[in-house]
């Protein structure tokens, strides 16, 4: 990813597209957990990859339309032409507030959802 700006920066879920204009801020987690298959002939602990756990939350300005619960698929397209399909994200949380004199500003994370 660029390390220019966020600038341009494009995220995708279901029919709903936000940019820049909106979008304030994106941290995106792509993880695996690691599982232990150390056995008793082994000489050192030793480990598989198990689930893929995917991540986001994101802060736009407004309360914006996604409410906590929706399902859709979703992508992020970076300002430097690359992307991440995120495949189906559930919103899981919607948190909006504001301070006297600034904007209002909406965090909205998701997690991972079947397809």
């Amino acid at each position: 990813m660029s390390s220019v700006a966020i600038d341009g920066t494009t995220l995708i879920f279901g029919s709903t597209t936000a940019t820049v204009a909106s979008v304030h801020s994106i941290d995106f987690t792509d993880s695996v957990a690691a599982v232990e298959t150390t056995n008793f002939s082994s000489t050192k602990a030793q480990f598989v990859a198990g689930m893929i756990e995917k991540g986001m939350t994101i802060e736009i300005y407004g309360t914006g339309s996604i409410d906590a619960g929706t399902t859709a698929a979703t992508s992020i397209t970076w300002n430097d032409g690359t992307s991440d399909n995120l495949g189906n994200m559930l919103c899981s949380s919607r948190a909006s507030g504001g301070k006297v004199k600034g904007a209002i500003v909406s965090r909205l994370t998701f997690v991972g959802a079947p397809a």
